[in-house]
């Protein structure tokens, strides 16, 4: 890294806008190009570091995009100013800033919002499975309720059907009993329909 470069670097410090985190790395590109400037910019809550070419930083779109839930963040052992970002895709990027306490501070932070959308994310894996458990409990509540209507009304049944005379207020109870549960057990057909294609979507 020339003087001119690192002078340039030294300008551009770490810098926080609300929600966000930018300031100038070097990233290296590959053997060719090597060392690159690009623009930074960390969103904490998008979980996410992107980075453009210096002069395009204004720009909708940016030249990459890091997602860093499941990325280890770590210094280089071979200068004070390099450190990695291995990300959960597989890839490594390696970042270079002007100094050790610059690039403290970005790997302080970068592992900071690494590590707080992991928890995030396994919260709502515990909650996740906490619904199922919950949904799979009233499906079994709701089950039994039934089996006891089925068997309840199959009593009644039998009970009107002792009778030998053609009371029509009992054949009604025994045609509104038949209707009633045959409708239960549709409503509980589509009621799994409804979880297993929530569950599939998941």
């Amino acid at each position: 890294m020339s003087e001119s470069t690192e002078n340039n670097s030294n300008n551009q410090p770490l810098k926080s806008k609300s929600d966000t985190i930018d300031g100038l790395l070097h990233k290296y590109t590959n053997v060719v190009k090597g060392w690159q400037y690009r623009w930074f910019v960390l969103t904490p809550s998008r979980c996410t570091l992107e980075y453009y070419m210096p002069d395009e930083r204004k720009k909708v779109h940016p030249r990459g995009c890091i997602y860093l839930a499941g990325s280890v963040i770590a210094p280089s052992d071979e200068d004070s100013q390099t450190f990695t970002v291995s990300a959960a895709s597989g890839e490594t990027y390696k970042l270079k800033a002007s100094d050790a306490n610059e690039r403290q501070r970005w790997v302080n932070r970068l592992r900071q919002v690494a590590l707080a959308h992991e928890t995030t994310l396994e919260q709502l894996s515990i909650s996740g499975a906490r619904s199922q458990e919950e949904t799979k409990s009233s499906l079994n509540a709701v089950t039994d309720t039934l089996m006891q209507a089925q068997k309840t009304q199959r009593t009644l049944v039998s009970a009107i059907e002792a009778y030998t005379c053609t009371d029509q207020h009992l054949l009604t109870l025994k045609s509104l009993s038949s209707s009633t549960v045959m409708s239960l057990e549709q409503c509980f057909v589509i009621l799994h329909s409804i979880e297993g294609r929530r569950l599939s979507s998941k």
